[in-house]
């Protein structure tokens, strides 16, 4: 009966550090009761680690050359414009990626995200699709994140991350479908 007590004790209290430890978002979870932090954490939120840091491969300009040529060219003929306007998309993209990537270091599973992405439309749209995709599911993670932080069901949340979330595929935007519907 003693060590139940003392494991349920470390428990709690191993949770409270690691709750003190965490900031997700702007939420500085200290400011959240221990219910409220375990829910956070449960939807997926975690303390930021470096092995959760997304990295972005490095720019093939080859690549990107290839899908451009590929998608404006007609009968062997390029059309330099639309080329050149495809690889400025390719670029600004790649860049906007970037950028989006060092201002979301506090979403969990950010490098899961981005390699669904990369794996999902990289071949053939690049780096604009990359991004597109990357966007819309750190706003699922967001929408998710503060569902639950206003009294959301931990229930409906392990159901719909089971239904639409792993680690190849995490669907962050269907997460949150699937507890605004239900």
């Amino acid at each position: 009966m003693l060590n139940r007590l003392l494991i349920i004790l470390f428990f709690f209290f191993s949770s409270s550090v690691y709750a003190q430890n965490c900031k997700l978002s702007g939420v500085d979870f200290r400011d959240l009761s221990s219910e409220q932090a375990n829910a956070l954490i449960s939807a997926g939120a975690q303390c930021h680690t470096p092995n959760s840091n997304a990295v972005l491969p490095d720019f093939n300009e080859n690549d990107m050359i290839s899908l451009c040529t590929e998608k404006w060219s007609k009968r062997g003929v390029l059309d330099q414009s639309m080329f050149d306007y495809c690889m400025k998309r390719k670029t600004d993209s790649y860049g906007d990626l970037n950028h989006l990537l060092s201002q979301s270091n506090d979403i969990s599973g950010l490098g899961n995200i981005l390699q669904y992405a990369i794996n999902k439309w990289y071949e053939e749209d690049g780096w604009d699709m990359v991004l597109f995709e990357v966007n819309k599911q750190k706003e699922g993670y967001l929408d998710v994140e503060y569902f639950m932080s206003n009294g959301g069901s931990e229930d409906l949340l392990q159901s719909c991350k089971k239904k639409w979330l792993d680690d190849d595929k995490p669907q962050w935007r269907m997460v949150i479908y699937c507890l605004e519907k239900k």
